[in-house]
């Protein structure tokens, strides 16, 4: 086998750039199912970080002894609350925008290029303008007209 056959066959299969079989970083194409279960498992480690820590900071860093302590109403009863609360609709969010790109199969889909903040917009609008006052559980007018201009 002559040297220059060595080195063609040696760079052909290279990790380096596009490579024939696929895209970047690797020949087939395809993510390995390692690398994705490790990047899973770092974000989850992260956001139960984030979920755990975000409520001993504010206006008012709390340390540990105080979520037991006086201040254990303001804690366990405000701020607890809230970072959960954040923590969902942040996550719902997150998943609107993956389904809204997976159903379209576009990376740039949005709610804004789609139509659907418009949409929920001028359902807000009418139901501020009309006055309609109502509410089913508890959810009020304006939020069920918003759902239904989206």
């Amino acid at each position: 086998m002559n040297e220059d056959a060595l080195e063609t066959s040696s760079t052909a299969g290279s990790s380096w750039g596009l490579t024939p079989n696929g895209a970047a970083g690797h020949p087939t194409g395809k993510v390995r199912p390692v690398k994705r279960s490790v990047s899973m498992v770092v974000f989850f480690t992260l956001a139960a970080g984030s979920l755990l820590l975000a409520p001993y900071f504010g206006m008012r860093n709390f340390s540990p002894e105080f979520a037991l302590g006086e201040a254990a109403d303001i804690f366990w009863q405000i701020r607890v609350p809230r970072v959960v609360l954040a923590f969902v609709a942040g996550s719902a969010l997150a998943l609107g925008g993956m389904i809204f790109q997976a159903l379209f199969r576009n990376d740039l889909a949005t709610p804004f290029t789609l139509g659907v903040s418009s949409g929920a917009a001028l359902g807000a609008s009418l139901a501020l303008r009309l006055g309609l006052t109502f509410s089913i559980g508890w959810l009020s007018g304006t939020t069920l007209c918003a759902f239904a201009g989206a």
